[in-house]
């Protein structure tokens, strides 16, 4: 005999959690049927816009990949472009050199035209012209115009290039002479070995160690990690475009020490009516304020722009003294050495009034 069932007659009992669960589980399979083809479809394609997007980005990846090979080339190909114009124009030059040397005539021709004739000029030449006057004139008359000329000019000059260096000394500043200049093709002067803005700084340099008698006088040539094509309208279509996008060129070597420097001139040539856009390269790197700043410019009409007052404005920590803008095809003659001159005494006297 059967012992009896404990829950015999009680009510059926289900577990609430067991309930919810098959109606959850149920309810997925119901979604799964319903809508498992479309969330399947949906994710396919969200797949598919991942793989276009990562073929995008490796497109993109190969296009500036591309660009920049391209670029690479394209510099190379300037550079040794520049380089075979370069050898070209120096066999040119060469070549110009020895036809000149096998025709004397034509030297002696040039050489005859009284361009420049300065005092020591009729002193070399005393057999010459004097022997032919002296026949009409006495001796003691041609003599005179040749003694009276030092008497009067070089004590004066002599007494003032001393009483100059002598207060230098006493103070000296160190100067650097710092400047942006390209040589090859220019507008009115053709090919020159020696840019404009260069012949100008070096006239400078000369000047202040000679005149004033400053020691501590260094040079800094801004120059560009890519060189400016050599032919003038070549450049012109890159210094426009340097203009256009604001390009700042990468400048090749660093000024040691600027710390050191007490004054700083700086030359530059003026393009499109304002600095070359490596001049601005020079002014985000440095910084100059304390310093005395003497700017100088060459330029073909322009003048200097306004870049005088753009400097100051530039750098208002400094002191910018008045600078001297010169026309390139005069500077590289030395037809300017005057004015230059003459520029340098009111400069020397302000850096001595401002170094007390």
């Amino acid at each position: 005999m059967k012992a009896d069932d404990p829950n015999r007659g009680k009510p059926l009992t289900v577990e609430p959690v067991g309930i919810l669960a098959t109606f959850v589980n149920g309810l997925i399979e119901k979604v799964k049927l319903a809508y498992g083809e479309k969330l399947e479809a949906m994710m396919n394609v969200s797949e598919k816009k991942t793989q276009s997007v990562r073929k995008m980005a490796e497109r993109l990846k190969q296009i500036r990949k591309a660009r920049l090979d391209k670029m690479a080339m394209e510099q190379k190909r300037i550079t040794e472009e520049n380089l075979l114009r370069q050898k070209k124009l120096a066999e040119e030059r060469l070549r110009e050199q020895v036809t000149i040397e096998e025709k004397p005539q034509i030297n002696e021709l040039v050489s005859s035209q009284p361009k420049i004739i300065p005092s020591e000029s009729v002193e070399t030449q005393p057999e010459t012209k004097p022997s032919k006057i002296t026949d009409v004139q006495p001796e003691t008359k041609s003599d005179k115009p040749v003694n009276i000329q030092p008497e009067k000019t070089e004590p004066v000059v002599e007494e003032k290039k001393i009483e100059d260096t002598e207060r230098f000394k006493k103070n000296p500043p160190k100067v650097l002479v710092s400047f942006f200049s390209r040589a090859d093709e220019n507008y009115q002067v053709g090919y020159v070995d020696t840019g404009n803005t260069e012949v100008m700084a070096n006239y400078i340099i000369g000047r202040l160690r000679e005149f004033y008698g400053l020691e501590q006088v260094d040079d800094f040539k801004i120059t560009p990690v890519h060189q400016y094509p050599i032919k003038y309208m070549d450049t012109v279509e890159l210094a426009t475009s340097e203009k256009r996008t604001g390009e700042k060129p990468i400048i090749l070597d660093e000024i040691e020490n600027l710390s050191d420097y007490n004054v700083v001139f700086i030359g530059y040539p003026i393009w499109w009516g304002d600095f070359p856009m490596i001049m601005r390269s020079f002014f985000d790197e440095y910084d100059f304020s304390g310093k005395i700043l003497v700017p100088f410019c060459t330029h073909e009409g322009s003048g200097e722009s306004g870049t005088f007052q753009t400097l100051k404005n530039l750098e208002s920590g400094a002191t910018v003294l008045d600078g001297v803008a010169v026309a390139g095809h005069v500077a590289q003659t030395g037809e300017a050495n005057e004015k230059i001159g003459e520029w340098l005494k009111a400069v020397a006297e302000k850096i001595l009034e401002l170094r007390g």
